[in-house]
């Protein structure tokens, strides 16, 4: 209890205010211990979420079991903290009482933000940006992808990236897989791809390994810019 890296809350479960709390808990609010202990489990959330918290509580003391995925906590400066809780109900002797393990998830939220925002980024950007396991299976695929090969997501998840390859191109394909494999990344490579409609066009790639935590390259992202228009303007002036 007192090492937790986690928020530990015990309640009365007939009145919701706090029995105990755990350090780690206390100090992610902001408050002390005896701050805490005493007060309602809905006082220490914003006043506009007090409501919702007293149902959630009401349905805990039916039910004995509550998962919370997202409840916002109020620090004492004010600013709010995003947890995960999990609370069930258990009996000590003559008295009824309510666990809450109370998760940090202030970090995740904000990735989840951030992911979003960059999901945006991609899928407003007019080149083509996808994502290829180290066999060459894609896994991500951008609204630009389908508008300049003319494939939908649903239509590329899972395939082959050769199916965008012309015959004569596939070894380089090979070579550049190889090349991921070893964690090299390719800028500006020049070459030919085929569209859904089997029309053959000039792309520039951007080719970078995707590494895990641990270093070991998982995949690759790709970035394709159709330059078939400044290909063919600069034939004209050959």
């Amino acid at each position: 209890f007192e090492a937790a890296q986690d928020g530990v809350l015990i309640l009365d479960a007939e009145t919701g205010a706090v029995v105990a709390v755990n350090p780690f808990l206390y100090r992610l609010l902001g408050y002390t211990e005896a701050e805490i202990v005493g007060r309602k489990l809905w006082e220490l959330g914003r006043p506009r979420d007090a409501q919702a918290c007293r149902i959630v509580f009401r349905r805990l003391q039916q039910e004995k079991y509550v998962r919370y995925d997202d409840l916002p906590l109020q620090t004492k400066s004010g600013g709010a903290v995003a947890v995960e809780v999990v609370s069930n109900v258990y009996q000590v002797g003559q008295q009824t009482f309510i666990q809450c393990n109370v998760r940090d998830i202030t970090e995740l939220r904000e990735m989840e933000t951030a992911l979003i925002h960059f999901r945006a980024l991609v899928d407003s950007s007019s080149d083509a940006m996808m994502g290829k396991d180290p066999d060459g299976i894609i896994t991500s695929w951008s609204m630009g992808a389908q508008k300049i090969f003319g494939y939908s997501a649903d239509e590329m998840m899972g395939t082959s990236i050769l199916r965008l390859i012309p015959e004569g191109l596939r070894d380089d394909e090979r070579k550049m897989l190889e090349a991921i494999r070893r964690g090299e990344s390719m800028d500006g490579l020049s070459t030919v791809r085929r569209t859904k409609s089997g029309k053959l066009i000039d792309v520039s790639l951007t080719v970078c390994p995707i590494q895990d935590i641990d270093g070991k390259v998982i995949g690759a992202s790709l970035v394709a810019h159709d330059v078939t228009l400044r290909k063919q303007q600069e034939r004209e002036i050959e």
